[in-house]
């Protein structure tokens, strides 16, 4: 009675006519939904590949590596920070159950159709990004249905994902991995365990840039977490310590974020020497979708091409409060810079 009740009102509202072309409307696009829905339910795909995990600390290169892995044809590129636990960098046993995965950005992606990265910046563009938020759902469900292991729910996410999105251009062929960017693991050797446990194929890969040039970054981006110069350099100092552990444990690849702006080609190839992948010209270029992408900056992006000016931030740090922090911090700022020394040691390209 409520639903006639409704029809009644609305025909009374828009007249005969205007109601009949609502409801046609209406009809009509539940219909070419469910239609396009079902049709990607039934070409879905499985991908059990190995993860390549990229972590470290925020304003590292995390993004531009994903970016730089986004056109190689034996890689599934997740566009995006993966945030499928709360928080996104302690990783824990997933219910079988999609509505707790906290994936508002690509739920926002999804419904205006375009990709958008957050930056301080301010993009001037965006890419086009057509995405079935139902298929992924029905996907997921069909694909976990009498699943409960972890890797295999883990698998069921990223099939569902790259199956339901529409206009990925990346969709031919069997991939050898998995890339996705998650600040922070590297902090939680309990994260790190839950990864190997779920991934024992997997890869890590952790960057460390110049603790004054991140700070400058950082700062920028976000004064309210690493305003505090004392509080923000102890972070990075976790991240750098917790970085060179993994290596020298041979559980992560150390990159030299100087290296990956200065010497891209050297240190992709590197990558790809670790990785068992072919080299290819794409690597060398930041993409989304196999398109030029621009850069997730602090400062001004550039699009398609690695920014060199984001080895410059320091002159950013010579406001009269940040110095007086810094000179406050001298004995951690040169701690950090020993760290760094060491770990610029160890990553180096040979």
């Amino acid at each position: 009675m409520q639903l006639i009740k409704k029809i009644i009102i609305k025909i009374y509202k828009l007249g005969f006519l205007k109601a009949f072309k609502f409801f046609f409307q209406r009809i009509n696009d539940n219909f070419c939904l469910n239609y396009l829905t079902n049709n990607l339910v039934k070409k879905s795909f499985d991908i059990n590949s190995p993860l390549i995990l990229i972590t470290q600390i925020q304003r590292s290169g995390g993004t531009l590596l994903s970016q730089l892995f986004d056109g190689h044809d034996e890689i599934y590129a997740y566009p995006n920070e993966l945030t499928i636990w709360e928080p996104k960098w302690e990783l824990k046993n997933l219910d079988n159950n999609f509505d707790s995965f906290n994936n508002d950005y690509i739920k926002f992606f999804a419904l205006n159709a375009e990709y958008k990265k957050e930056s301080k910046s301010k993009w001037n563009k965006s890419y086009k990004f057509f995405f079935n938020l139902n298929s992924q759902e029905k996907i997921f469900f069909n694909l976990t249905e009498k699943k409960s292991n972890q890797r295999e729910i883990l698998n069921a996410y990223f099939s569902s994902f790259f199956s339901s999105w529409l206009n990925y251009k990346n969709n031919i062929g069997k991939k050898s991995f998995v890339t996705a960017f998650i600040p922070r693991v590297n902090f939680n050797r309990e994260s790190i365990n839950y990864f190997f446990s779920n991934y024992n194929d997997g890869k890590i890969i952790t960057i460390t840039r110049d603790p004054l040039n991140w700070l400058a970054s950082a700062i920028k981006h976000d004064p309210k977490n690493y305003g505090n110069v004392a509080e923000a350099l102890s972070l990075w100092k976790k991240s750098t310590h917790a970085s060179l552990k993994l290596i020298k444990e041979d559980k992560a690849i150390g990159v030299n974020f100087d290296n990956l702006i200065k010497n891209t080609k050297k240190t992709m190839d590197f990558l790809c020497d670790r990785l068992k992948i072919q080299k290819k010209e794409i690597l060398y270029i930041p993409t989304f979708n196999n398109e030029p992408i621009l850069s997730d900056s602090s400062f001004k992006s550039v699009e398609g091409k690695i920014d060199q000016n984001t080895l410059e931030r320091t002159i950013n740090l010579k406001k009269e409060e940040i110095r007086k922090q810094l000179d406050e911090s001298s004995a951690l700022v040169n701690e950090c810079n020993k760290l760094y020394s060491d770990y610029c040691d160890i990553t180096k390209l040979k």
